[in-house]
């Protein structure tokens, strides 16, 4: 009889680097991990793209808990002082890290295909410092 063992589905924007932060943010091993890089959602089919690959893997990988997991980084670099509105954008994306986390994941719990019972965080981290802060 094989044991079915739970497992915690990441998704993230941030590089392959940084994974050994993941098992700290877990508290489960690497085994137990599985990550996406699908974070940056801009449009509708690109997110139902993303609802479809997270309810196969909590049906068909064993899937716990889902983190959502982002930078939140001090450094910002702006070029000139001419930005234009996309620029602005990203800079303001940056700073409200929190703010994104929160309404991506309010976006998977809230959507029909997910169990009502599945666990979402979403957590920002600062990766020069390695600390992190629990945001939903």
């Amino acid at each position: 009889m094989s044991v079915c063992r739970k497992k915690a589905l990441i998704i993230t924007d941030l590089s392959e680097e940084t994974n050994a932060m993941f098992l700290k943010v877990t508290n489960k091993d690497e085994e137990a991990l599985l990550i996406s890089n699908s974070f940056e959602v801009d449009n509708h089919l690109q997110f139902s793209a993303m609802v479809r690959d997270i309810t196969f893997s909590i049906y068909n990988e064993s899937i716990e808990e889902i983190y959502v997991i982002t930078e939140k980084s001090n450094k910002y670099v702006m070029g000139d002082n001419k930005l234009e509105i996309s620029q602005i954008q990203i800079v303001s994306d940056q700073l409200h890290a929190d703010t994104i986390i929160r309404k991506k994941v309010d976006q998977i719990r809230k959507h029909p295909l997910i169990p009502k019972s599945m666990i979402v965080k979403g957590i920002v981290v600062n990766t020069e410092t390695e600390e992190y802060e629990l945001v939903s």
